[in-house]
């Protein structure tokens, strides 16, 4: 396979690249945040400069330079889009800029951490379920991105999991990251190009595994969700807690699934289906939390609601009020 070359600019790339030269660090010197198939994400601390305050960014990056063209030109595709999107909770694009051997780095605002990694705290220090109150804000958060996407933007994020959600603070602001495999949407909400379809398999809707016989469609996003809404209550990844007996030592990661690593025969996975509640108690405050998971993770995709139906729900749930756009809201802190 032949190596990459130093991409020569055209009016497709020229306005993503700066002006300005950012010399990014060797990655040994940043913190590792993550990583995905082909593809690592550090942390960037940047240098102050005078009476400026300059915040974190997040830095994607392939891993080798060898790896198949498909894993570029999905680094692209994502940061053309992200670079399109503004809304409060969809992580912010900075920059995307080419490395001294020719790969492309995608930079973007740096939040604290996954949903993922929160989910995994909260296991190892043997805590139960997420607090009601807190799934309520991260669904919120989750949904009116989404709203975003499906009905602006006309686009299917296609790979909603808890590691694909960032979280700020105290759960302050929740965004959605991860678009290298979003896809178009019709008026309709129907993916116009479903065989370009990718995803994680344990997060599949019914439609995209063979299990429905439905058109694959915004609410495969929907069906996503609902699982992550599961994962907060059972602080596990979906269908994967249910482990034959084996001799294998197996350690399940982001990457491990995308890769298919796990094979499905040691792991009983059976994607496209609603997992059973785990045993543990839960009080009446999550009563509209579990209301909202099996609608969203109905078999039938027109059974399950659009995630605009979601928001409203879910601010009347809250109290919380709907989003004000202004440029304040959308200001990019550089």
């Amino acid at each position: 396979m032949s190596e990459f070359s130093t991409p020569k600019p055209d009016k497709s790339r020229v306005s993503k690249i700066p002006k300005t030269p950012i010399n990014i660090p060797p990655s040994p010197f940043m913190k590792k945040l993550g990583y995905g198939t082909g593809v690592s994400v550090f942390r960037w601390d940047r240098s102050p400069r005078p009476d400026t305050v300059r915040s974190p960014w997040a830095l994607k990056k392939l891993n080798k330079r060898d790896l198949p063209k498909v894993f570029e030109q999905r680094l692209e595709k994502e940061a053309k889009l992200l670079k399109s999107l503004k809304h409060p909770n969809i992580v912010g694009f900075r920059a995307c800029v080419p490395g001294k051997d020719g790969r492309m780095t995608l930079a973007m605002e740096s939040c604290e951490s996954s949903m993922a990694d929160r989910i995994e705290d909260r296991k190892n220090d043997g805590m139960g379920p997420f607090e009601s109150n807190i799934i309520l804000k991260v669904a919120l958060g989750v949904a009116r991105g989404l709203d975003y996407l499906h009905r602006e933007r006309k686009l299917l994020h296609g790979d909603m999991k808890s590691f694909n959600i960032l979280i700020k603070g105290n759960y302050e602001e929740i965004k959605i990251c991860d678009f290298g495999v979003s896809l178009a949407l019709d008026s309709d909400g129907m993916v116009v190009n479903p065989d370009g379809f990718v995803g994680t398999s344990v997060w599949s809707a019914p439609e995209t595994v063979g299990l429905c016989e439905k058109a694959v469609s915004a609410k495969v996003d929907i069906f996503a969700f609902g699982l992550v809404l599961w994962e907060m209550i059972a602080l596990e990844i979906p269908h994967t807690d249910d482990l034959e007996e084996s001799n294998f030592d197996i350690s399940i990661t982001e990457d491990d699934l995308e890769n298919r690593i796990v094979l499905r025969w040691v792991l009983r996975v059976i994607p496209g289906t609603r997992p059973a509640l785990p045993p543990v108690d839960l009080d009446d405050t999550y009563n509209s939390i579990m209301e909202i998971f099996y609608c969203c993770t109905e078999l039938d995709p027109s059974a399950r609601p659009s995630a605009q139906l979601l928001v409203e729900w879910l601010e009347d749930i809250t109290g919380e009020k709907p989003l004000d756009l202004s440029d304040d809201e959308m200001a990019i802190d550089h």
